[in-house]
């Protein structure tokens, strides 16, 4: 919990004594981003918040939520985050983030355009129960799912050498804004964005480096 900054700190504290590395903190929470960054490093988490969300749709899509996303980001580096967590968010938001930050930028539904990816372990190995609601922005890996070490390891591998090429996640993981929210919000930040391509990064021709994977 960290609903107050001296809970937070608590809380934080505790997970320290544990051995954990960082923090990870849901939602634009300044106050708890800046105390706690004093003494461990804080990873902030915008867009989708599935511990507090009450709709699952992607983020970003409209020039409001597109501003406000940029804004929001802005501030938790300003307050001491040292990466950035962006879930289900429109791939154009994403991108733009992603070059406005100078800290790092993990997506997990957020379009190849971040700096690193994470995909959760289940859905990377597709252990999901039959009737599940299948989720947009996973992909299961591995071939057909399975419980064993060696399909485990390849699935992992398989995950590792997409992110790596920059081929997940492609179009049918990806959100996109639409064209008239798309142009609202160029006008607004005051330019014009990179082309809505699938492949973002690779659509601006170029060499640019080979997302992290996590």
């Amino acid at each position: 919990s960290c609903c107050t900054v001296e809970k937070a700190l608590e809380n934080a504290h505790a997970l320290m004594r544990e051995g954990c590395h960082a923090v990870k903190l849901e939602g634009p929470l300044l106050a708890q981003i800046q105390a706690i960054s004093q003494f461990v490093p804080v990873v902030a988490h915008l867009g989708l918040q599935p511990q507090t969300a009450s709709s699952f749709a992607s983020r970003g899509r409209t020039a409001d939520e597109a501003i406000t996303l940029l804004e929001d980001a802005r501030a938790v580096e300003a307050a001491g985050a040292s990466f950035l967590v962006l879930e289900k968010v429109a791939a154009e938001v994403a991108q733009e983030i992603t070059s406005s930050l100078s800290i790092p930028t993990i997506g997990i539904g957020a379009g190849n355009v971040t700096d690193g990816q994470v995909l959760v372990w289940h859905d990377v190995l597709g252990l999901c129960p039959p009737g599940f609601p299948k989720i947009k922005f996973a992909k299961t890996f591995g071939g057909e799912p399975g419980w064993g070490w060696k399909a485990a390891l390849h699935a992992v591998e398989e995950y590792a050498e997409a992110v790596t090429r920059g081929i997940f996640p492609g179009q049918p993981q990806t959100f996109y804004m639409g064209a008239a929210a798309r142009e609202d919000f160029e006008k607004r930040r005051g330019g014009r964005l990179l082309p809505p391509a699938c492949n973002l990064r690779g659509a601006v021709g170029g060499s640019a480096s080979s997302p992290g994977v996590t």
